[in-house]
């Protein structure tokens, strides 16, 4: 009786192993994500000043539809250079959000960061990189690229007609003579709307810049002597 019932006891065994078995391929795993799909508003995007707080440009992207709640998704929208293949790309970071809106003021400055010249068309690459809120389970979407051309930022006070800065004044090594020694008095032009310069100032004095060399018809100065 002792053995029937081994016997019985260890058939009920097998049986509950091959159902649990049977059981364990119903079971499914947690999904790891996929790689989002970007798309752009436009193919083109060159804003002008006036169009800086109102005009915008949109990104999209597909849910990568990972195994949590959506809302802690991460998304970094990358943007660079087409000529740079993302080496060092400006990163705009999305949390929850299948959508990024840059509005034409900062998309400006993005540009102009990006080493991008003043009218001058050009084009930029754009991809996104999805993750879990830890970075855990990285994806790269598509890459898409944008043809752009940056504007001038209107300066706050109006451009010198001569093109042309020389600084003068008693905090200079030439003094207030004038007109002033070139091209140690002389500021270099950047761009359209920047002029740098490197001089030897005297502490505690004044200086002021001048459009024409020779002239005090206009000058540019500070409101005080700060």
């Amino acid at each position: 009786m002792k053995k029937l019932y081994k016997i019985f006891l260890g058939a009920s065994l097998a049986i509950a192993t091959l159902n649990a078995c049977d059981k364990a391929k119903d079971l499914q795993l947690a999904s790891n994500g996929v790689a989002p799909a970007l798309s752009s508003s436009v193919a083109t995007y060159t804003p002008t000043a006036t169009d800086s707080l109102i005009g915008k440009i949109t990104f999209n992207w597909s849910d990568a539809k990972y195994a949590n709640d959506p809302t802690t998704s991460r998304y970094e929208l990358e943007i660079d250079s087409a000529s740079r293949n993302f080496a060092n790309p400006t990163t705009r970071v999305v949390i929850g959000k299948l959508t990024e809106a840059v509005i034409a003021k900062d998309w400006n400055a993005l540009l102009l960061n990006l080493g991008f010249k003043i009218s001058v068309p050009g084009t930029v690459q754009l991809r996104v990189k999805s993750s879990y809120g830890n970075f855990n389970e990285r994806f790269i979407s598509n890459t898409i690229s944008v043809a752009v051309t940056p504007y001038i930022v209107p300066p706050k006070v109006a451009l010198p007609t001569s093109d042309r800065l020389f600084l003068v004044g008693d905090a200079s090594q030439g003094n207030w003579t004038n007109p002033v020694p070139v091209p140690t008095q002389e500021f270099a032009k950047i761009d359209g709307t920047t002029w740098a310069g490197v001089f030897q100032l005297n502490a505690n004095k004044q200086f002021l810049v001048l459009p024409v060399n020779g002239s005090w018809d206009n000058k540019f100065s500070l409101a005080n002597n700060a």
